[in-house]
């Protein structure tokens, strides 16, 4: 029964064809008879094919809506896809953009830290050739030092106190010795110049001194500024002429002191250094007679102070 609608289309064709062959030719022919025949296939269809089912109209819906669905799933699954590979692209957009900020980020930084290292460089080479030019300085200081120095301890005992003690802070200075020293080391200098072969030069006896300070006991180490003592010792009978002062005011007629003999001996390496010294004068007593006497004191080697002043 179902073929009956395809059957009678084909008849419908034939026979629709031969007839208006006659009269319109082929091509109206055809398209007359064409249009029968699809007339004919829905009439008959619509007469000879039963409607259809409650459970057809419901298989067919349930078809038409799992189409639907599948077409919404394939829709939704086409814009999942879609929002996907968006997203894929904006995370690989925003990953490039990432990079390339690092990238930039590393090559500002690098270029930076180049910079910082280069200016570190010409800092270190600045500072360099400060310490070059320094050390060059102190070099030729020392040796404008050592060649005022290089005189004879017999020259040198010729030298006023202060002209000694700005050499013996120049020597000290260039030598870079710590100037605490220095007073230590005037004094060591101060002693040698006296005791020592006066062939010797004052260059010499100084760089024993320096060379004292390298010393562990050198804290306990005390000397004697003998050229302290020279400027009031008489160079003629080596008399010492603040103690003749004292000797004077002790004698009954101060107008009669002669002046006999005077020794001396310089204590250093204790805590307080002194000179003792020891005189011996001539003089007249109560009795308008003269007398010999001998005094004897101690000089402090700092203050110069006079103390425990004794008569024999």
């Amino acid at each position: 029964m179902e073929a009956i609608p395809f059957i009678l289309f084909i008849f419908i064709w034939i026979f629709a064809y031969k007839y208006f062959l006659k009269k319109r030719g082929k091509i109206l022919s055809h398209i007359f008879s064409l249009l029968l025949s699809c007339i004919g296939l829905f009439v008959s269809a619509a007469i000879v094919l039963p409607p259809p089912t409650p459970e057809q109209i419901k298989e067919r819906e349930l078809k038409d809506l799992q189409e639907q669905k599948e077409k919404e799933l394939k829709e939704q699954d086409k814009k999942l896809f879609e929002q996907k590979q968006k997203d894929l692209e904006e995370i690989e957009k925003q990953k490039k953009d990432l990079q390339e900020q690092k990238e930039k980020e590393l090559k500002e930084q690098d270029k930076k830290l180049f910079e910082q290292k280069q200016k570190d460089l010409e800092e270190i080479e600045k500072q360099k050739k400060i310490i070059e030019q320094k050390q060059k300085q102190e070099l030729k200081d020392l040796k404008n030092i050592e060649d005022d120095m290089d005189i004879s301890l017999k020259k040198a005992t010729q030298l006023s106190l202060e002209d000694l003690n700005k050499l013996s802070l120049r020597y000290v200075g260039a030598n870079k010795i710590d100037l605490k020293y220095s007073d230590k080391i005037y004094d060591c200098i101060g002693q040698y110049i006296w005791e020592k072969e006066k062939t010797l030069s004052l260059l010499n006896i100084s760089k024993w001194c320096i060379d004292e300070t390298k010393r562990s006991d050198y804290d306990k180490i005390n000397h004697i500024n003998i050229a302290s003592f020279m400027v009031d010792i008489d160079p003629w009978n080596l008399s010492y002429e603040p103690f003749n002062k004292i000797i004077k005011n002790m004698m009954h007629n101060p107008n009669s002191f002669e002046h006999v003999e005077t020794l001396k001996n310089y204590i250093s390496n204790t805590e307080n250094p002194y000179m003792f010294i020891k005189t011996t004068i001539r003089g007249t007593n109560a009795y308008n007679a003269i007398v010999t006497n001998t005094f004897s004191a101690k000089v402090d080697a700092k203050t110069k102070k006079i103390y425990d002043v004794l008569k024999y």
